[in-house]
């Protein structure tokens, strides 16, 4: 893997992951059993999941090969843990804490195994795992009505880190497709580049390339929601036409 051009650290996920603890400790019975629209879950089901997720860090575990054992993984995960949600907040804080003594020893450029025979950098890793706490923190306050927020320069790893990854959710189609996008974000300018079916962010080659497509972003939380977690609709035609090129993540 070529050397990062964005390190993300294992540092913000701690007051993120607390929060996120706080949120599910907030839910009342009736909160719990909220369904949350677009998934399969109620909100005390989707905080097992990112415990479940979190757990896959510290553990050799499978990785799904497609996205229909992908779904089909998480579901088992759930129905295997049988916590209520206390416990799942409680275990999810000590896992953490558990991660954040580990994380010093582990190089940002080390590579792992991810989903769907995709490989990604421990940096993207730590990404992720931002990703997840975010979009399942705004997962849960949608459906229960309390209040979930993050701020933009939190997202910037899942951006400059963790997007090359979506290339195991590119469709078939778009494999041949080569463009540039220009994500103008409030951190700084993102270069996307999609060619021969891998996702190149920053390249330095991009730099000095015209792109084919430029999107200002003015919030970073919603844009990201909106592409690549799909859980609001899609404003800009351009970014409609960067989300088209891949299956719903």
């Amino acid at each position: 893997m070529p050397a990062l051009a964005f390190e993300q650290r294992f540092d913000p996920v701690p007051a993120l992951s607390a929060r996120f603890t706080a949120l599910l400790r907030a839910l009342d019975d009736e909160q719990q059993r909220a369904r949350v629209v677009g998934l399969d879950w109620n909100a005390a089901e989707v905080g097992a999941h990112v415990l479940t997720v979190v757990r896959r860090y510290l553990s050799a575990t499978e990785r799904a090969a497609t996205r229909a054992r992908l779904s089909e993984l998480n579901a088992e995960d759930i129905a295997e843990l049988g916590l209520t949600v206390p416990q799942v907040a409680d275990e999810l804080d000590s896992t953490i804490a558990q991660l954040g003594r580990v994380a010093p020893t582990v190089p940002l450029d080390g590579v792992r195994d991810f989903h769907l025979g995709v490989r990604v950098s421990v940096s993207a890793g730590w990404a992720n795992l931002i990703g997840e706490l975010f979009v399942h923190g705004h997962d849960i306050a949608t459906a229960t009505g309390l209040g979930w927020s993050i701020d933009d320069g939190s997202l910037e790893g899942i951006w400059r880190a963790l997007l090359p990854a979506a290339a195991g959710w590119m469709r078939h189609d778009a494999r041949h497709v080569t463009e540039l996008y220009v994500l103008h974000f409030s951190f700084g300018a993102v270069t996307v580049r999609l060619e021969q079916g891998c996702v190149l962010v920053d390249n330095p080659a991009d730099a000095k390339r015209r792109p084919d497509h430029e999107i200002d972003i003015v919030d970073a939380a919603a844009f990201t929601l909106q592409f690549p977690y799909r859980r609001a609709c899609i404003e800009q035609p351009v970014a409609a036409l960067l989300a088209s090129r891949f299956i719903d993540i």
